[in-house]
């Protein structure tokens, strides 16, 4: 038999050219992979996908998170796997998004979701259905309580010149006591609070047109400022961490007092109106020669002042407030509400109308939400939704809950919305009117009963 070397030879060679053949193109449809998937990845994270009919379409980003975290949340009618915290890519228009947790009551809100943008519900609480109260035997009468800027002091008020201070984190409520007579009279009425950001210091003014900063670490070094100085202010807020600096005002005049040195300084702004301060910035209204009213910047480390633009009202109300990383100046100027970008005041970025005419404005916490009020008519302005929601509440007196819910007490009953008035609930009862309530920390909902202080647990067991 013979064999023949030569077939065997090209056999193998055509094999071995297939084989390089096969390979390469194994290479080549790897790579034209790897590229297509990338370029799905930048397709999906740009936002865009495919809808039902097969058209091109962008999506957006939704993020959502809950107090506590760990919630189901329904997006549309339709239960997501992941519970909060949560990212959700999400098609535009308007969605209803419905968080719930076992043993908490619900929360919902239908979101309008834009074209390669974020949004964010990084608000929403939950509060539990059974109510677990405790009293807080703290052995001290108390008319009134003062909660910290980080929400882990209280500072416990009555009619008396003693006061204390107790750590919300101390489970035995031991507290300090602090005694004021030198600069508080026995039966003060208190009618604001502000803490200083180190929480060191308070600035409490009473009824009796009297403005004091007391030292809640060494209470003896505390100042009466109206007779320190001799002076009956009409307004003086803290402008610095450690409350060594304040901004006061008096016959309509803006000056700044250093408490190093116990000096107050020249007028820095005249004919004021009214005015907010963040710090060292002041955001003003205020006449000018011609008696035409304009908001202005005044940086009290330069004593420098910056005219920004004029407004139609003398009662105009000027915020600076912020949206993720960036700083706004929002107007209120009759029925109008106008937001400027804080480094370009040439051109309102939005505005609105509103039905009414606001007699008051707050800023939220975090410094995010501002709420406007003519008697129970309110209207909220949302960057995030770049609206202002007008809405209804009980009664014209609220207050913040925490960054985002606002509160009133009514008939005994503390009742709470989100910053756009929407999830009323009723959260408690026997509750004390006219009143401050506070969630301090994440745990806590701290409230007057009508003859104590009390606290109730947000969080279950």
């Amino acid at each position: 038999m013979v064999f023949s070397c030569y077939n065997i030879d090209m056999d193998f060679e055509k094999a071995k050219k297939r084989q390089t053949i096969r390979l390469i193109l194994t290479e080549i449809f790897m790579v034209f992979s790897a590229v297509v998937m990338v370029g799905i990845l930048v397709f999906v994270v740009s936002g865009y996908w495919i809808n039902e009919n097969f058209e091109v379409s962008r999506s957006g980003m939704l993020q959502i998170s809950s107090m506590p975290n760990g919630a189901t949340v329904t997006i549309d009618g339709e239960s997501l796997s992941q519970r909060t915290n949560v990212n959700r890519v999400i098609s535009t228009g308007e969605h209803t998004v419905t968080i719930t947790k076992d043993g908490y009551d619900s929360w919902t809100k239908k979101v309008n979701i834009k074209e390669g943008l974020l949004y964010r519900l990084q608000y929403p609480r939950l509060f539990p259905e059974e109510h677990e109260l405790e009293d807080i035997d703290l052995d001290f009468e108390t008319t009134s309580i003062s909660v910290s800027p980080k929400r882990d002091q209280v500072l416990l008020i009555n009619n008396s010149t003693k006061w204390a201070l107790f750590n919300i984190d101390d489970e035995k409520n031991a507290k300090k006591e602090l005694n004021l007579a030198n600069v508080l009279r026995a039966d003060s009425v208190v009618q604001s609070i502000e803490w200083s950001d180190n929480q060191n210091r308070v600035l409490v003014h009473t009824g009796e047109s009297d403005w004091l900063l007391i030292d809640l670490n060494s209470p003896e070094k505390s100042i009466n400022l109206s007779t320190e100085f001799g002076v009956n202010f009409s307004n003086v807020v803290i402008a610095n961490n450690s409350a060594d600096t304040l901004l006061v005002q008096r016959d309509n005049s803006l000056q700044k007092i250093s408490l190093n040195d116990r000096a107050i300084s020249a007028i820095l702004v005249e004919n004021v109106d009214s005015f907010y301060n963040r710090g060292d910035e002041v955001i003003f209204v205020a006449k000018d020669k011609e008696n035409q009213s304009y908001a202005g910047l005044l940086k009290l480390n330069k004593a420098e002042v910056t005219k920004l633009f004029e407004v139609k009202n003398a009662t105009a109300k000027v915020f600076v407030s912020n949206f993720y990383d960036a700083k706004y100046i929002t107007v209120i100027d009759g029925t109008m509400v106008a937001v400027f970008a804080y480094d370009n005041v040439d051109a309102a970025e939005l505005s609105f109308e509103l039905s009414f005419a606001p007699e008051q404005a707050k800023l939220g916490r975090g410094g995010e939400f501002v709420t406007m009020n003519s008697g129970t008519n309110m209207a909220t302005l949302d960057m995030e939704l770049e609206t202002v929601k007008e809405w209804t509440i009980e009664k014209p007196d609220f207050g913040w809950l925490d960054n985002s819910l606002i509160y009133v007490v009514e008939n005994g009953e503390l009742v709470v919305y989100d910053f756009d008035g929407l999830n009323r609930r009723v959260v408690a009862s026997g509750v004390k009117n006219d009143f401050p309530a506070v969630i301090a920390g994440t745990k806590w909902l701290y409230y007057m009963s009508e003859n104590k202080p009390v606290r109730e647990l947000l969080v279950k067991k």
